[in-house]
């Protein structure tokens, strides 16, 4: 009965560092390691932008520059 109480704990310390580390993103020996569901999980797509991100902008200042050289 000892030895079964003794490999229970000896089992449950042991396992406490693995368990501890499933299911999230963890940081061993200078490397980020990815969870290990990343397989099954589903990937999200965003969609390219526009490459200048202030294009509304510089539309408008093409805009007013070509009113003011059309009011000459």
């Amino acid at each position: 009965m000892k030895k079964l109480i003794r490999n229970t704990i000896l089992g449950l310390v042991l396992a406490t560092p693995l368990v501890s580390t499933v299911g999230c993103q963890t940081y061993q020996v200078g490397q980020v390691l990815p969870s290990p569901f990343m397989l099954w999980d589903d990937v999200q797509y965003f969609p390219k932008g526009p490459s200048f991100p202030l294009l509304n902008e510089l539309n408008a200042q093409r805009a007013a520059e070509n009113e003011r050289l059309n009011q000459k």
